[in-house]
């Protein structure tokens, strides 16, 4: 289970406007089967341990039953394949983990599920690490997600006439969450030991394009600003401390892009500024005044991590990005 650390989540909780967790439902929660092959009952299962094949962390509120053996399916692999899972009441506490530009609905990120299938992988060579496999997918789902975040962009910023170099850079970024996509895939399938690949992708019935600059602002600030700067943050101190070397190239090509990504977001937020004036500078105020959530999948944040990402990036381009729009 990807467990993200507790001073950011601290820190980086939920999102503007957004409820900082899930409702309470009925659902399927795992711990992995012990040594001894015997699952838990259903009042000595550790519940801290417990883990959802779709959520990134989770809140159980009682398990409901005994738990079964079964195949795990996100990560399945030869070395670790079986869960005892137990019907349980339980909410999804991050329901906005996703590393990237996220692509919501409404206060819910949304991400493609996880099929078997080729397409996204490359070779299946090495040893399978059920641990790994379950990061590399949390990331995947992510940088996928982040394809449509990008289209959906394109498609409202021309809905307010935006200038070529802004549309040709928001057109080049999603094609850099087309590579991070695959490349995340490709190790996921490897430490899964089996191919992977993104689903039909959910969204809905009705694709909302919202075309009011303060509106996009807004989103631009959270998805943008704040949780893609984080993000080329955290695959920067993740990129030394991968163990193998497909990891680590795959998090300096995720980290590269990624800082641009982030820069494209405040140069988006200074257009709106200039063309929308006081409302929507009232809008990214107070977006930035409000707490944000962002996925850590390989758990390398600490305090001294956040405190240097809000004081050294965030909080002076927050700065300078005002005065900006006041001098304009």
């Amino acid at each position: 289970m990807r467990v993200t650390h507790p001073l950011l989540a601290a820190i980086l909780l939920g999102l503007a406007g957004c409820e900082d967790k899930g409702d309470w439902e009925s659902t399927e929660a795992c711990v992995w089967v012990p040594d001894d092959g015997v699952c838990p009952s259903a009042a000595e299962v550790d519940q801290d341990a417990m883990f959802h094949s779709a959520w990134c962390d989770m809140e159980v509120k009682s398990v409901d039953g005994a738990g079964t053996v079964k195949v795990v399916a996100d990560v399945d692999t030869d070395a670790d394949p079986e869960g005892c899972c137990y019907p349980v009441t339980a909410r999804n506490t991050e329901p906005d983990c996703i590393i990237g530009r996220p692509f919501f609905d409404d206060c819910d990120a949304v991400a493609a599920p996880v099929v078997d299938g080729h397409g996204w992988s490359g070779p299946l060579d090495g040893a399978p690490d059920a641990e790994r496999a379950r990061i590399w997918l949390d990331m995947a789902r992510g940088e996928h997600a982040s394809i449509a975040a990008f289209a959906r962009l394109t498609l409202q910023i021309m809905a307010l006439g935006a200038p070529a170099d802004l549309l040709a850079d928001v057109q080049q970024a999603a094609l850099d969450e087309v590579a991070h996509a695959e490349l995340a895939f490709s190790l996921a399938s490897r430490f899964a030991g089996r191919p992977l690949r993104p689903g039909a992708f959910p969204l809905g019935d009705t694709l909302h394009l919202q075309a009011d600059p303060a509106d996009l602002a807004e989103a631009a600030v959270r998805e943008g600003c704040l949780a893609e700067t984080v993000g080329a943050f955290l695959a920067r101190e993740a990129a030394p401390q991968a163990s193998l070397d497909v990891e680590r190239a795959a998090l300096v090509r995720i980290t590269d892009d990624e800082t641009r990504h982030a820069a494209l977001s405040w140069r988006l937020v200074a257009w709106l500024l200039e063309i929308g004036g006081e409302a929507v500078r009232d809008r990214v105020e107070a977006a930035f005044a409000e707490p944000f959530g962002v996925s850590d999948p390989f758990g390398t944040a600490d305090e001294l991590l956040c405190r240097r990402v809000h004081q050294e990036v965030i909080q002076p381009a927050y700065r300078a990005l005002m005065a900006r729009s006041v001098a304009a």
